[in-house]
């Protein structure tokens, strides 16, 4: 489970300086095996974002969840955690 927290947390701080740096859209990728848990945590919190993130599959490895918000790190942050939460719950079940 921390290997897993780990390389959220490294996926999230990348994505995080790629936008400070450039000003652009945040990219958050899992892989497919965690396409599942993504996408289940994206829509959980997009509930409360404006503008809404969007969420971009591609068939590849991974898949890309880009947003489009001032509170990036916050939302970042927030994706990560609820991934963690189901990614938690599915091992205990």
């Amino acid at each position: 489970m921390n290997q897993l927290l780990e390389s959220y947390q490294l996926t999230a701080c990348k994505a995080y300086k790629h936008t400070k740096s450039e000003q652009i859209d945040a990219v958050m990728e899992f892989s497919l095996n965690e396409k599942e848990s993504a996408i289940k945590a994206w829509k959980k919190i997009c509930v409360e974002m404006d503008p809404l993130p969007k969420l971009v599959a591609f068939e590849s490895d991974t898949i890309r969840i880009i947003f489009k918000s001032l509170e990036t790190t916050a939302v970042l942050r927030q994706l990560v955690a609820a991934v963690i939460e189901l990614k938690k719950k599915e091992m205990t079940n």
